[in-house]
């Protein structure tokens, strides 16, 4: 019976799912509806390095994390998934075929032409839209994305958030999502060259009345001069 149950319950090796950075970390999580609790669970890796799983607070899921000296993209890891003594599995990983990047951090700032300057660190897949409504996503953009001010609605609340990922694999998996940046857009016209190009119109309307309204006064005045003689 102890042995049926055993079996049963046994993870395989698509409940196990590893991560690194590529720089510092790596992390595994243990998925399976089969796992009772993450208590006694291990996971032992080359070099050597041993990776304890403790429930994670926002899943059901089992995680653990180890501090990798560096890593080299053909580099092999080979792990072995224990309960208590027990082997569950094993599993090859290469480091090429499993990074996932940390999450990108943005920021934005509004620049002279009334635009939105979005920067960040590496390529990344930008996605911007009103808060609550539409999104657009910007593919494979690298640094830094003008938002064009016109394009945008006034006095309204957008939300920027982004992924990334690598070429090492193809771009195969993303990051996690960056934390959320907001911006508000302006009440009225907030794009210089706007402004620039309606005080123009302005000036040249009020320009043309004053000096239609002044012309029309001499005329006047010599049409009488003309009567009076």
């Amino acid at each position: 019976f102890y042995v049926s149950l055993f079996l049963i319950n046994k993870p395989t090796k698509e409940d196990l799912k590893c991560f690194n950075d590529y720089e510092t970390e790596m992390k595994c999580s243990l998925s399976s509806e089969r796992l009772q609790n993450c208590s006694g669970h291990k996971l032992n890796i080359t070099h050597p390095y041993t990776c304890i799983f403790e429930r994670n607070h926002h899943s059901d899921n089992c995680e653990c994390n180890i501090t990798v000296e560096g890593f080299v993209a053909t580099e092999i890891f080979n792990t072995t998934l224990l309960e208590g003594s027990n082997v569950l599995l094993y599993k090859t990983f290469m480091t090429s075929d499993f990074i996932k990047p940390k999450s990108p951090v943005l920021s934005v700032q509004k620049i002279e032409n009334g635009n939105f300057n979005v920067t960040w660190d590496d390529q990344i897949n930008l996605t911007y839209g009103i808060k609550g409504g539409h999104k657009n996503t910007v593919p494979n953009t690298v640094r830094s994305y003008e938002i064009v001010a016109k394009n945008l609605l006034p006095n309204t609340n957008y939300i920027l958030t982004a992924t990334m990922s690598t070429d090492y694999n193809d771009h195969s998996i993303p990051s996690d999502q960056s934390a959320t940046v907001e911006f508000t857009t302006c009440k009225y016209l907030c794009n210089v060259r706007q402004h620039f190009m309606l005080c123009k119109m302005l000036c040249k309307t009020c320009f043309n009345h004053y000096s239609f309204s002044y012309l029309y006064l001499v005329k006047a005045r010599f049409t009488k001069q003309i009567i009076s003689c």
